[in-house]
């Protein structure tokens, strides 16, 4: 998962896609935000009531969101 969206980030800097990107993220090629910690994902899951599947904790541990990138047309 992090390949793909190590590659999406890169592509998507490089081919100028990515106006919302933050300098510190255009610098690093990387999109995501910083990870959910263990603690943030608990806290969620009980204020929300429900369980996260693992594949989405998975995702959450690697970055916390990613930014909006358009589609190449």
């Amino acid at each position: 998962m992090k390949k793909i969206l190590s590659n999406i980030s890169k592509i998507s800097i490089q081919l100028g896609e990515s106006e919302f990107a933050t300098d510190f993220q255009k610098e690093n090629n990387w999109l995501g935000f910083y990870p959910a910690s263990e603690k943030e994902i608990e806290v969620t899951k009980q204020r929300l009531e429900i369980s996260f599947p693992e594949d989405y904790k998975s995702l959450l541990r690697l970055t916390n969101g990613f930014t909006f990138v358009s589609a190449i047309e």
